[in-house]
């Protein structure tokens, strides 16, 4: 969709355009060279989305939007170390969640996510409009051995703000670009990413947020601490010769310690369901026992609270 583009690459995929009864399958098919897309129901008779892309000569620019819940995991190409790609997603609404790089990430309208794509084994997207612009290793220096695989611009970050704009002028530029002006548009997408997002050091999702060491410090200590069933703030204050307002203090931007716990918990139950390679009877009352909740019915109800769909549903995705 570029116009007077001869010698540059375009691709236009609109499921607008494609019978309702076969939407969702055409959207799945769209996405099927990196990954294994599939509805809560797997067999889902109509699957509401839109999709616009652009390819230039080297870099993928997305626009999609879909209203029904999708899983998605990555193929075996995906995984595998000839996947060399980066993929930058800028959410727009929506919600989703995803495990990146052994982390479970809790993606946020107006947020920036970049990550190695074969560093993300699990996704599930609600309601989602989002842009999507996708680039090699090499456009930008990327060095999986030195750059995190995984990093978050919150909104309203100066770096956020800076891709946010640069995406947006490329998503208005393409449909009428000339190849001059698409490669001139690639090479600064490319310099402002090298120069925003290679010079960031690597953190927890929620570290912009963390100002002070001890509270850092109380976080990582009740993460190795969760199986315990018995941890809470006596025991925090002891470890750090603090008094129990001060841990609540610590802890309120979490929604205290106890909010803390159980959603970091949960986090551990995700990772371990995507990662079962051959779900078994009985697994998910395993897990259940492992992150220390009372049973398994109050885990099923707490995973379907926090995540919106069922222990069931995440287990074995990991591909």
């Amino acid at each position: 969709m570029i116009a007077g583009a001869a010698n540059v690459r375009k691709a236009h995929f609109d499921t607008g355009s494609v019978e309702p009864e076969f939407q969702f399958e055409a959207w799945r098919q769209s996405g099927s060279p990196f990954w294994d897309l599939s509805s809560p129901a797997r067999t889902a008779p109509s699957f509401p989305a839109s999709r616009r892309s652009w390819q230039t000569g080297r870099m993928v620019f997305m626009e999609v939007q879909h209203d029904a819940p999708v899983f998605g995991r990555p193929c075996a190409r995906r995984l595998s170390d000839q996947c060399d790609s980066i993929g930058i997603t800028l959410l727009k609404s929506g919600s989703a969640f995803s495990v990146n790089a052994g982390k479970v990430v809790r993606e946020q309208p107006g947020g920036v996510y970049f990550n190695r794509s074969n560093a993300s084994t699990f996704f599930r997207k609600e309601n989602v409009k989002q842009q999507y612009v996708g680039l090699s290793y090499g456009m930008i220096g990327f060095d999986p051995g030195q750059h995190p695989s995984f990093l978050h611009f919150p909104d309203g970050s100066a770096a956020n703000r800076l891709i946010q704009a640069a995406a947006q002028t490329a998503f208005d530029v393409l449909p009428a670009a000339t190849p001059a002006e698409a490669a001139q548009l690639e090479d600064g997408f490319c310099a402002l990413i090298r120069s925003v997002a290679l010079k960031c050091k690597p953190s927890d999702e929620g570290a912009a947020c963390i100002r002070d060491a001890r509270r850092r410090a109380m976080r990582k200590y009740a993460d190795d601490h969760l199986s315990d069933r018995t941890f809470g703030i006596d025991q925090l204050a002891q470890a750090f010769h603090v008094s129990g307002a001060t841990v609540k203090r610590d802890f309120a931007d979490t929604g205290g310690l106890s909010a803390y716990l159980w959603r970091r918990r949960l986090d551990g139950a995700l990772l371990d369901l995507t990662a079962a390679r051959e779900p078994h009877r009985g697994l998910v009352g395993d897990i259940a026992i492992r992150w220390c909740f009372q049973d398994e019915s109050s885990f099923r109800r707490a995973f379907r609270r926090e995540f919106g769909f069922a222990p069931g549903e995440a287990m074995g995705r990991a591909g």
